[in-house]
């Protein structure tokens, strides 16, 4: 939408590397099937005969899956592709990508994972997803402290917190639905910092961190929105994502992985600086930019701090019907 040659240069490897990656996982999906000798793919006939399927077919089909699908849902190691699209896109179209196409692929790994459930390979399936899990969150942690443009930054928020989703996974046992439940809840979070981000561009004609600021007295339920937002996104109570990342954090204690809790901890503490000293700069330091006050387009942070309202609530209270619908999906 900007016809600038990184824009380009953006859409055109969105292209091109989520291309490979949809091969590379459909060739992953051909050689489950391969493995499991089902001449069907629904999912039912698939899990029933993957027990007894090869199992160094079962693990390279799912390291082709994963690595597929990794460039959609912003995991290591194709997770650069997003980062790029997010930047180039419109904010709306950036919340889309960072939700909407995240969720999917996420969905997409589960099912295999449900698949691998039974199987003697699940074990190491875990464990690759721990280890994603783990180099997905410190990618995130350290490129937060290094990029100068807000898009970019949620963009790597979104890598570390799919990262955390892949540790939920990795871990198992309840750690499944408390990685569901975080991805739905960082939809709600996600989508109200990148509509706060369209808002940002209408009044700075930009992103760069170290040029603009002063948001506070500009739009100032904007800058409430964003502030807000962070603290939700960096889950404190009453956060959602604080009781996602708390169940994980228990799982792994119960698991006796000790070391872990302490390098997940040490990188949330990373996540949290940054994201205090970006949004804070954002809204207090003084500004070096020509502003636009005049295009500010209020209705879009009204709608952002709907969905940031959203999210609160799923936190302090979990409608039946939400509650059955990620029970469902955690259990598919």
């Amino acid at each position: 939408h900007r016809r600038t040659a990184q824009t380009l240069e953006a859409a055109w490897k969105y292209v091109f590397v989520c291309s490979t990656g949809i091969a590379m996982a459909y060739l992953g999906i051909l050689l489950l099937a391969a493995a499991t000798q089902c001449e069907s793919l629904d999912y039912e006939a698939v899990t029933a005969a993957a027990a007894g399927g090869n199992a160094l077919y079962l693990k390279t089909a799912f390291l082709l899956i994963l690595c597929g699908y990794s460039c959609k849902v912003e995991l290591f190691p194709l997770y650069t592709v997003g980062i790029d699209a997010n930047f180039a896109a419109p904010s709306p179209a950036s919340a889309l990508i960072s939700t909407g196409l995240v969720n999917a692929g996420f969905l997409a790994i589960l099912r295999v994972y449900k698949v691998l459930a039974a199987t003697e390979v699940f074990p190491w399936v875990r464990s690759v997803l721990l280890v994603v899990g783990i180099l997905s969150l410190v990618i995130g942690a350290l490129f937060l402290r290094r990029t100068n443009n807000y898009k970019r930054f949620l963009s790597y928020s979104t890598v570390e917190n799919m990262g955390i989703a892949a540790i939920g996974l990795g871990i198992g046992g309840v750690g499944v639905w408390a990685a569901v439940f975080h991805v739905v809840c960082h939809t709600l979070v996600k989508s109200s910092l990148f509509l706060q981000m369209a808002v940002v561009r209408q009044v700075y004609n930009g992103y760069r961190i170290n040029r603009i600021g002063d948001y506070i007295h500009i739009n100032r339920v904007g800058a409430v929105g964003l502030l807000a937002g962070m603290v939700v996104l960096m889950a404190f109570p009453p956060s959602p994502l604080f009781v996602s990342e708390l169940t994980i954090l228990r799982e792994v204690i119960a698991a006796g992985k000790w070391w872990l809790v302490g390098g997940i901890l040490l990188l949330l503490c990373i996540v949290i600086y940054s994201f205090c000293m970006r949004m804070i700069r954002l809204c207090y330091q003084p500004n070096q930019d020509e502003l636009h006050p005049s295009k500010v387009d209020r209705t879009l942070s009204w709608s952002a701090l709907t969905l940031l309202l959203a999210a609160i609530v799923v936190g302090v209270w979990q409608p039946g019907a939400l509650e059955r619908l990620i029970a469902e999906i955690a259990s598919l």
